[in-house]
């Protein structure tokens, strides 16, 4: 299992510079303070195990949880965020990141992710059964029309399907606000928390950009 868990984190990191944070391997007050952060929202929302934390070596204020259950849990944050928030902004990040966990939202995105593509490969099986099965030719028509059909909605139905998983990650965002909000018992530390990211990256528009497109999850 840990070695299944060591390869999904990797999997998550690849393309970045990065390193995990333990009790034992944290290098300075910062790392320890992330650490300590992280394990008492771990204790707020009730998890059972601590999730592994790993920091990027980027610039760029960014951080994100991932992981298929609450065992196999992981965030990362990378080193311009830890430098650039104070204790209680870095706090109220973690609490949303921990509340993506608590909440399963990465298992259950990967779910709908699964749903909408065997949804699309079910309609391309319809549709060479309908144009390819032998039938009379009286019945040509109506299998004319059944591929139609099929063709309008293979087309259709990614746009739908793009449409629903958008509203269902805006959806689990913003339960994941209210989740911080309510391990912390305030919201001023998360809203100073965002208006810190979004100010920085404006003002770094182009250095961010370029590193964006030098890793392969950000670009």
């Amino acid at each position: 299992e840990f070695r299944r868990v060591l390869f999904r984190s990797k999997l998550m990191l690849l393309g970045t510079d990065y390193h995990e944070i333990t009790p034992t391997t944290a290098r300075h007050i910062q790392e320890k303070q992330l650490y300590n952060v992280v394990e008492e929202m771990k204790l707020a929302a009730g998890l059972r195990y601590m999730p592994r934390i790993f920091i990027i070596d980027a610039d760029y204020m960014n951080a994100f949880a991932s992981g298929y259950s609450e065992k196999s849990a992981m965030v990362a944050i990378t080193r311009g965020l830890l430098e650039k928030l104070n204790r209680d902004e870095l706090q109220a990040v973690m609490a949303h990141e921990l509340s993506h966990i608590r909440h399963l939202d990465i298992k259950l995105t990967l779910t709908a992710s699964l749903l909408a593509n065997l949804t699309i490969m079910a309609l391309d099986i319809f549709f060479y059964q309908a144009m390819f099965s032998r039938r009379s030719n009286e019945d040509n028509r109506s299998r004319n029309n059944l591929a139609s059909m099929i063709m309008l909605l293979r087309y259709l139905l990614p746009i739908i399907n793009v449409l629903l998983l958008l509203y269902l990650s805006r959806k689990r965002e913003l339960m994941a606000d209210a989740g911080c909000v309510e391990l912390m018992r305030a919201n001023q530390p998360l809203a100073s928390a965002l208006m810190k990211i979004s100010a920085d990256h404006a003002q770094n528009r182009d250095q961010y950009a370029a590193a964006y497109q030098r890793t392969p999850h950000e670009n």
